[in-house]
């Protein structure tokens, strides 16, 4: 008799919302997570040390809706977003965790797909997301694949957020509290390597935000620093392709161009280059 693929329905999910001093955005992500067409959902605000009352929005949303469990975890003091990330992870009690940045929102069906899409046999699954900017909006990716913890050596291409199982992001460790930066792919990588492949769910769920003027990492000498540290990490499992086109990143965000040209980094990086910039706007043509 054939087994049958497990049911994943009423399977509690927990989103992890790392939030900071944007009490605005952070009603709208909420909102965004009660509106979804899956139901068993618990939501975990963990919150960096801001500055105003996280516990008068928490309040106003459970008043909003009633049926949606909110938890709220405050730092003592300013700890960064990895440590932020990880300590909402932990007050979880989801089968399933997936995160949120308070600056975004989820579509109504987002968490609905990832449940009707998972297979236990991939690490996790991914989505596209729709990019808002100032000036347009576009989907963050023209393409993402079924790729495997290598392909993730030549940078981010499946975005910020995913969903994963909670007792597998235990089992690796967590979100790597010394990045300054990098740190979500740094996880994904992980991940990957332990479990196998990386399952996508071809739409775009998650709606990034970037046309406000809150402060970002990648506006931040965090993000050179964490990049840095990043291929220090794993550098041993790139190849010189990957490194070249990860140095050159670097470079780029320095603001070393000339640098970079005359290292000759520029020529070895190219084949990232090719790769990242299929990614971003090569239309996929197969479906997961």
């Amino acid at each position: 008799m054939r087994n049958k693929k497990p049911s994943w329905e009423n399977v509690c999910v927990s989103v992890v919302i790392a939030s900071y001093n944007r009490p605005v955005m952070l009603l709208r992500a909420i909102k965004s997570v009660a509106e979804q067409t899956y139901r068993n959902l618990e939501v975990i605000v963990s919150d960096d040390c801001s500055d105003f009352d996280v516990s008068s929005v928490i309040e106003k949303c459970q008043r909003d809706y009633p049926f949606l469990r909110i938890l709220l975890h405050r730092n003592s003091c300013n700890m960064g977003a990895p440590f932020t990330r990880n300590a909402g992870i932990n007050l979880a009690t989801g089968f399933f965790v997936t995160g949120l940045d308070d600056d975004d929102e989820f579509k109504t069906d987002r968490v609905e797909q990832f449940i009707r899409n998972y297979d236990s046999k991939c690490s996790f699954l991914a989505s596209n997301a729709e990019l808002v900017g100032r000036k347009k909006t576009r989907n963050l990716f023209a393409c993402i694949n079924q790729y495997d913890h290598s392909d993730l050596l030549w940078g981010n291409r499946i975005g910020n957020q995913i969903f994963v199982e909670r007792a597998r992001i235990l089992g690796v460790g967590g979100f790597d509290e010394s990045l300054t930066s990098s740190q979500d792919i740094d996880l994904w990588y992980r991940l990957a390597m332990k479990f196998g492949k990386i399952g996508v769910v071809h739409n775009n769920s998650y709606i990034l935000h970037t046309e406000h003027d809150e402060k970002r990492i990648t506006t931040s000498t965090n993000k050179i620093d964490g990049m840095k540290k990043f291929i220090e990490k794993h550098k041993n499992q790139m190849n010189f392709f990957q490194k070249q086109y990860l140095l050159f990143r670097v470079s780029v965000y320095e603001k070393k161009y000339l640098k970079s040209i005359l290292t000759l980094s520029l020529f070895f990086a190219l084949p990232g280059i090719l790769i990242n910039l299929r990614s971003r706007f090569v239309p996929c043509f197969l479906k997961f």
